[in-house]
């Protein structure tokens, strides 16, 4: 049991060094202006283009507030009937 116990933390930290290749320290103020990346049914007008033509950002966008470690308020505009403007960094693009 130790040892497959050791064999799972061994896996699991070559894992995470893996996962942290790809993945950037973005901070955000109060203030800073962003690109959002729109993705998904909710973003996309009604007769859009192929995927492939269309945006892959929209904006940029003002950022409101920050709400936890990595999600942020965007203030964003009235067409874009969102209940809840809270994104993740990972879906902002400084401008």
């Amino acid at each position: 049991m130790e040892l497959a116990r050791l064999r799972l933390h061994d896996a699991a930290k070559r894992m995470k060094k893996y996962a942290d290749r790809g993945r950037r320290e973005t901070q955000f103020n109060a203030g800073d202006m962003v690109f959002l990346r729109i993705t998904g049914e909710q973003f996309q007008p009604a007769k859009a283009t192929t995927g492939k033509l269309t945006w892959k950002y929209e904006g940029p966008f003002r950022v409101k507030k920050k709400v936890g470690e990595v999600a942020y308020e965007l203030e964003l505009p009235h067409h874009m009937h969102m209940k809840h403007p809270v994104f993740h960094v990972s879906q902002m693009k400084r401008c």
